[in-house]
């Protein structure tokens, strides 16, 4: 697994803050298997989404992912969710229903001044699970994501963080200072699996003593807002046919005015370069595994002798993909790839219409969102019913926006971001300025998906290529 941890990159000038501190949390979904262990283990015993090695044995005790809107993450046997390394880990095959713990992590305000605030830094670095953030009597104004402001802070008591995604929240001292207070990251699991779920402790005594707060009790009269649903609808309704949970999804988020680019918000821009991108899954023969893709097109790098970014249009020509239809039986892999001049406005339908979330980032810039479409639920159970109407793709995964809707001629979004949800039966539209010359990958941030081939490489402004090396260079040898 190796060690990762937050690497925080402060403005050259600090402008005067009202935080008393901060703190950064990464979160995290652990297993005891590397990713290729574990496919051959999984891919070996007939089922590919288990996550307990006792399913491997016992077909009819199958424990995967489900989330509340009936879509699935990756297949991984998942033992624990990690906060800054420390967790549990629940074994389902001991007969006591034993578990091993690692010492809880503390975020220690035992010198918290009346109404101080802190600023929490929140990075999930997991590989296959998003993750729900929150804190027992403890609102979350969340202010950021990805390390761009939101023009307006969102008041919210669950924060959901997709694979890759960062935020930042701001969260007041508790006035009641006298007991320690639960620290609480769970997944959007709709069983509720006792392993998926991490604790950690927000320390206002001068002891460690463990909390018994409990978290705030939701009902229809005072509901409880998730920000960062990849859905409208969180969970089935109660019998009241009112919801005690309210999604707030990306839609209701709004980056800082200073940090968009009107021209790429702008209607009438017709983009330079405009790409659909559908999640598919390639099936496996006898003499391949299934694997993930775009347009069922897996990523190959290319064999080369030398970095691909010191001969960007050998690797691109010399290991081309086929301009052939492909479906889920004729899927390729081959050196997948999107050309950009420099300045040039890149647009990307992305659409899933695949069973699986899939977190999505970009490598070497900035996206502007500017329409998203969710699934179609059924209102009574907040389960998936339909892929949403305004896109249609046909097994080749060529896709076309229903002519009869605004989809994909109104924008609906002013969301700055790097890392997105793509939820199943979703589509996004975004837009991004090529102006950072480079190769830089565009993948899915689940990390089996993309070990298997989810990849595109954004070929930015080839013929600067030479010149941006040299200019790098140059700067190393002065330093």
């Amino acid at each position: 697994m190796g060690l990762l941890g937050g690497f925080i990159v402060h403005p050259r000038t600090v402008t005067t803050r009202e935080e008393h501190g901060e703190f950064v949390l990464v979160l995290n979904d652990w297993q005891h298997f590397y990713t290729s262990e574990q496919h051959q283990v999984l891919m070996a015993s007939g089922q590919f989404y288990p996550n307990s090695m006792e399913s491997l044995t016992q077909p009819s005790n199958i424990d995967y992912f489900e989330a509340v809107d009936g879509s699935r993450a990756a297949e991984a046997l998942v033992t624990s969710i990690l906060i800054n390394g420390r967790g549990q880990y629940f074994d389902p095959r001991a007969a006591n229903n034993s578990s091993s713990t690692t010492p809880f992590e503390y975020l220690n305000i035992i010198s918290a001044p009346n109404n101080a605030t802190y600023r929490l830094r929140l990075i999930n670095g997991g590989s296959v699970l998003s993750l729900k953030f929150s804190i027992d009597v403890h609102p979350l104004t969340v202010i950021a994501s990805d390390g761009i402001p939101f023009a307006q802070p969102l008041i919210v008591d669950q924060l959901i963080i997709g694979l890759g995604e960062r935020y930042d929240v701001l969260i007041k001292a508790a006035t009641d200072k006298t007991r320690n207070y639960w620290i609480r990251v769970d997944t959007m699991d709709k069983n509720n699996n006792p392993r998926w779920y991490a604790r950690a402790i927000l320390q206002y005594m001068s002891n460690t003593t463990i909390p018994t707060t409990q978290p705030r009790n939701c009902t229809a009269t005072q509901p409880c807002l998730i920000l960062n649903c990849p859905f409208a609808q969180y969970g089935p309704k109660r019998n009241d046919n009112a919801m005690s949970l309210i999604c707030l999804t990306p839609q209701n988020i709004t980056t800082h005015e200073d940090y968009l680019d009107r021209g790429l918000l702008n209607e009438t821009v017709v983009p330079n370069v405009r790409k659909t991108l559908q999640m598919t899954m390639v099936e496996g023969t006898d003499e391949r595994a299934a694997f993930e893709s775009f347009n069922y097109i897996g990523m190959q790098y290319p064999s080369m002798d030398i970095p691909i970014l010191y001969d960007a249009r050998r690797a691109r020509e010399q290991f081309a993909c086929f301009n052939r239809s492909l479906d889920t039986n004729t899927g390729d892999k081959c050196y997948h790839t999107v050309m950009a001049r420099y300045n040039d406005v890149v647009e990307f339908l992305l659409v899933n219409h695949d069973d699986d979330q899939h977190p999505l980032h970009l490598h070497g810039s900035y996206f502007h969102i500017v329409e998203q479409g969710l699934a179609v639920l059924n209102s009574t159970t907040g389960e998936f019913l339909a892929n949403n109407p305004n896109v249609d793709c046909n097994e080749h995964a060529e896709c076309k926006c229903i002519e009869t809707t605004e989809g994909c001629k109104k924008n609906n979004m002013r969301l700055v971001k790097d890392t997105i949800q793509l939820s199943k039966g979703g589509y996004m539209r975004i837009r991004f300025r090529a102006t950072n010359p480079g190769i830089w990958l565009f993948h899915c941030h689940t990390e089996p998906h993309l070990s298997r081939g989810m990849v595109i490489a954004l070929h930015i402004a080839e013929d600067r290529l030479f010149q941006s090396i040299a200019s790098h260079s140059t700067n190393i040898a002065d330093h």
